[in-house]
């Protein structure tokens, strides 16, 4: 172990964290299962809730018999084509709407719930919740939020660990990792262009080093 670099997972600093795949098994299972369920129902063409109706009783053949006659009826491709009955059977379809077969709120839920195991809001993997669009300045501040609430702590315990396992003990307080977060401020050109115009009116920085933070060539 005293050779090997691990970042460990959230959960308790003295063990070899956990995995979000593996305590999240239930809630990536359920979205698995959503999906796959979705896609049976639109595979037999969104008709398995229907049932045929007869007053006679019909023999084990006979019931076999129908059974391959409306295995010829099923299938998307075959949707919209017209079933021939006969002996008194009555076809009756059972009222199933596009949104229940899709089952729309399951899968939205299903998404934003396996986004809390990563810590990641669902607009960045292209996800809006109900209401909220897909641009402006909402998104704008969720993504801020993300990188100060989210990645930044993330940020702070890999620095932490290279510093504890990397650097030697020797070298402390002289060698130092830093991940340049100053980068975060490119989603936010109203945080950038306050931020390079008190570095110039203080005379912090030359307009080449500001010019270098916008990753544009020096003059």
């Amino acid at each position: 172990a005293d050779k090997v670099f691990h970042l460990r997972g959230f959960g308790p600093g003295d063990g070899i964290g956990m995995s979000a795949i593996a305590y999240g098994a239930n809630s990536i299972g359920a979205a698995l299962a959503a999906d796959e369920t979705a896609g049976s129902v639109f595979s037999n063409s969104m008709m398995p809730s229907g049932v045929l109706e007869s007053d006679q009783t019909l023999t084990e053949p006979q019931r076999e018999q129908l059974q391959a006659h409306l295995t010829t009826y099923v299938g998307s491709k075959k949707a919209g084509k017209t079933m021939l009955l006969e002996a008194g059977l009555k076809y009756n379809q059972l009222q199933m709407n596009p949104e229940d077969a899709q089952l729309l709120e399951t899968r939205r839920y299903s998404v934003e719930d396996v986004c809390r195991w990563f810590g990641v809001p669902p607009i960045i993997i292209g996800h809006a919740s109900q209401g909220q669009t897909m641009w402006g300045s909402g998104v704008e501040a969720i993504m801020l939020s993300w990188l100060t609430l989210g990645i930044n702590p993330l940020l702070s315990r890999i620095e932490s660990r290279i510093e504890k396992d990397l650097i030697p003990i020797g070298k402390r307080g002289k060698w130092v990792f830093r991940f340049n977060r100053e980068g975060m401020l490119q989603m936010d050109s109203k945080a950038k262009g306050e931020f390079l115009s008190k570095m110039a009116t203080s005379g912090t920085m030359t307009a080449n080093e500001r010019r270098e933070k916008l990753n544009l060539p020096p003059h």
